[in-house]
């Protein structure tokens, strides 16, 4: 999905939806669930490779649970043809 504000809504214990607040452009997501032995804050977890970022946790609660998303076929690719690998990039959630 292309870069813009959006609004996150867990649907389910691994469902995320992820709609563009603009163009109202919706899509569900399955994931995993994650728990840190650290508190996290409310936050988004990327992956940047090169100029794309692909979501990889969205944290939506202090606490110690979130949701990690797998990598997909096409960060698969991306990652395999980076030698540089993958940064992360965490954003604050408001």
């Amino acid at each position: 999905m292309s870069a813009g504000q959006y609004t996150i809504t867990q649907v389910s214990d691994r469902v995320l939806q992820l709609r563009n607040d603009d163009t109202e452009a919706t899509v569900s997501i399955l994931a995993q669930h994650e728990e840190k032995l650290t508190a996290k804050q409310p936050q988004m977890v990327f992956r940047k490779h090169g100029d794309r970022y692909i979501l990889a946790e969205v944290w939506t609660a202090a606490g110690g649970q979130g949701l990690e998303l797998p990598a997909n076929k096409m960060e698969k690719e991306i990652s395999a043809s980076n030698a540089g690998g993958a940064t992360e990039v965490v954003v604050a959630l408001r």
